[in-house]
């Protein structure tokens, strides 16, 4: 890959500046390793221990790429130590950082200016917008998901990947429960009518009362939503997403992880906030791998069985919270 041996990623949504530093990264090492690759954290990290990484040649003459997360959390004077540290870097060396934002004025940009380059995700251009869409679309599965589709979702966005990228992982999830494929015309009409625009307060209140076994506490929070308007697909898909997460953090207990370290991997893994992420592992925690799994799947047929009008969509979902809760209650 050619990349710059200087190369700064600024924008407002941490997660897809972490996605480029990563993309990067891969094109740069074969195989990463704690040999060929190291991470700091700016906000936190000691300015001279990070110019010691990078003034440290390669192992055997190789590359070495040195990341350093929210670099703009460095005082002024570090930044500056920096810029001067990166104009001698070793052979094979490679600095990436992300970053919020960089203080034009200063004698830093100045420097990295000069010695590589600045990608300013924010301001990419729409067709690389749609483009980054579709193909997070394609890798989910949603394989049919239209331009115009793609365009809903980043007119709602507010520029933020992060939330697009969550969007489409509802949906996803949402599409894996039909027992067909879905179309683009389909798709376009989910995202359109507002699908998954459910408050999210609200559905992690309902969350947590299935989590304790509160039948009677989530089925009045369930009408609530219903009588508020949320349409019951919108509910379907905010469960499936919940879920999905759930059995991902028990899967993570069983291999040992512990509840520190499992929140923090869902969040860097599947793109999501703390506190949606820290929620999923307390009720992970309390059902289990084998529950997790059962939870997730009577979600889906439920669904499916209000697809073949078995119940209506309210029903369904009046039903499945009944399952869902008393699962939970056996756990306790």
């Amino acid at each position: 890959m050619d990349a710059r041996p200087v190369t700064i990623i600024i924008s407002e949504d941490t997660k897809a500046a972490a996605d480029k530093a990563f993309e990067i990264r891969q094109g740069l090492l074969t195989e990463e390793s704690d040999w060929n690759h190291s991470e700091h954290d700016g906000q936190e990290a000691e300015v001279d221990v990070i110019l010691g990484d990078l003034l440290t040649p390669p192992f055997m003459g190789g590359t070495k790429v040195v990341t350093v997360k929210r670099v703009d959390g460095l005082a002024a004077d570090d930044l500056v130590k920096l810029g001067e540290t990166l104009g001698e870097l070793p052979r094979g060396v490679y600095f990436l950082a992300t970053a919020v934002k960089i203080d034009k004025r200063g004698r830093f940009y100045r420097k990295i200016k000069e010695l590589g380059e600045f990608i300013e995700l924010d301001q990419i251009s729409a067709a690389q917008r749609l483009g980054w869409v579709k193909k997070t679309a394609a890798e989910l599965g949603l394989v049919e998901l239209s331009d115009s589709a793609a365009q809903m979702l980043i007119e709602r966005s507010g520029g933020s990947f992060t939330w697009i990228q969550g969007e489409l992982g509802k949906l996803a999830s949402y599409c894996g429960s039909l027992d067909r494929p879905i179309s683009s015309q389909e798709l376009e009409s989910l995202i359109s009518a507002g699908w998954s625009e459910v408050d999210s307060t609200a559905s992690f209140q309902l969350l947590d009362q299935i989590a304790a076994g509160n039948t009677k506490g989530a089925l009045e929070l369930l009408h609530r939503l219903l009588e508020s308007g949320q349409p019951a697909l919108a509910l379907f898909g905010t469960l499936a997403w919940q879920y999905r997460m759930v059995v991902a953090a028990a899967s993570l207990f069983q291999a040992g992880m512990s509840t520190g370290q499992v929140p923090r991997r869902i969040t860097q893994t599947m793109g999501m906030k703390s506190y949606p992420a820290e929620k999923a592992s307390q009720v992970a925690a309390r059902l289990g791998v084998k529950n997790a799994y059962r939870a997730f799947n009577k979600i889906f047929t439920a669904n499916y069985h209000s697809r073949l009008g078995v119940h209506s969509p309210e029903v369904a979902l009046e039903l499945l919270v009944i399952e869902l809760s008393h699962l939970c209650a056996a756990q306790g």
